[in-house]
């Protein structure tokens, strides 16, 4: 897999210029599986193609989003980390990790691509092994702080009153 995200973002948003697809340069759609066709990149990693099925399907825009390590983000997850009592094995295999990501700060981890068609969200996504890992540390985290991925305790409703 491609490890230069930088510069095939750059590609990416080069070639969808000589398109006839308009390019929104937006977040990625919330995919909750209903409805959504994910490009199956581990047998064709090819944005290029994916771009010309999408016109080929009729979409006329394309949102494009790419994903940059931020240091607050790495910073975040240290803390995060640093508070887990966790068994030693498992933090040393987080904690090498997340200093391997550390490296990554300011690079692009994931480019992906999505468009509708017929109430169909078809997206194409591409990560770094880096940057990969580093999702593999968030998602360790949530199993112990299940709202870091915002389910939060809603049992008053979201809201507290004195009446």
């Amino acid at each position: 897999m491609t490890q230069n995200f930088d510069r095939l973002r750059d590609e990416i948003l080069e070639y969808l210029e000589g398109t006839n697809l308009g390019v929104f340069l937006g977040i990625p759609p919330n995919l909750d599986g209903t409805g959504v066709v994910a490009w199956n990149v581990e047998v064709d990693p090819d944005y290029r193609r994916f771009l010309k099925a999408a016109e080929k399907a009729g979409a006329r825009i394309v949102v494009f989003h790419a994903t940059e390590l931020t240091p607050e983000t790495v910073d975040e997850t240290a803390e995060e980390l640093e508070a887990l009592t966790i068994e030693r094995d498992e933090r040393r295999e987080l904690e090498s990790k997340l200093k391997d990501a550390r490296k990554h700060v300011g690079s692009t981890g994931a480019i992906e691509l999505s468009f509708t068609v017929d109430s169909r969200v078809y997206v194409f996504e591409i990560r770094t092994d880096w940057f990969s890992d580093f999702l593999d540390i968030e998602e360790a985290l949530e199993m112990y702080f299940p709202s870091l991925n915002g389910e939060e305790d809603d049992s008053m409703g979201g809201y507290f009153s004195r009446n």
